[in-house]
């Protein structure tokens, strides 16, 4: 039976890029069910796993981002999150140095997330249904409209 999660080609550039680095290889899952995460690192079980969402330069960088945070788990033993340690890892992995990426109403969508705006152009962008909005409170404060689910 084959793991549905599995991405040969992206297990296949992971193993490049280790190896390239010099740390134990890690095996790769895409997995669309990742909450608002681009990527997350499993040091214990040396997995890395991927939201298929992005452009192959997103999921590139986060994959970059993701093996920065297992060979700073390697070097120094422990759980680097994105101190100093981790950030000097990025440096080796040509990782994008940052926690997260901007999200914008362009990219909302893309990223799983929603967008609701005033008629006057103002935006918020929420993870998930945002309870004030269901419950009725889904005025703009600032222009007293309406705010629409986008």
């Amino acid at each position: 039976m084959t793991d549905k999660y599995f991405s040969a080609e992206w297990q296949e550039h992971c193993n490049e890029l280790t190896d390239s680095f010099g740390i134990q290889r890690v095996t790769v899952k895409v997995r669309t069910n990742l909450g608002r995460h681009f990527g997350l690192a499993h040091y214990a079980q040396r997995l890395i796993e991927l939201k298929p969402t992005f452009s192959d330069d997103q999921m590139e960088d986060t994959l970059r981002h993701e093996i920065a945070h297992i060979l700073a788990f390697d070097t120094h033993g422990v759980s680097c999150n994105h101190d100093s340690r981790w950030r000097n890892a990025c440096a080796i992995t040509g990782a994008d140095p940052t926690q997260y990426r901007e999200v914008t109403a362009e990219n909302a969508a893309q990223l799983a997330m929603l967008v609701y705006r005033c008629p006057d152009g103002c935006v918020i962008i929420a993870h998930r249904r945002r309870a004030s909005l269901d419950k009725g409170y889904n005025v703009c404060v600032k222009h007293s409209l309406p705010f629409d689910l986008q």
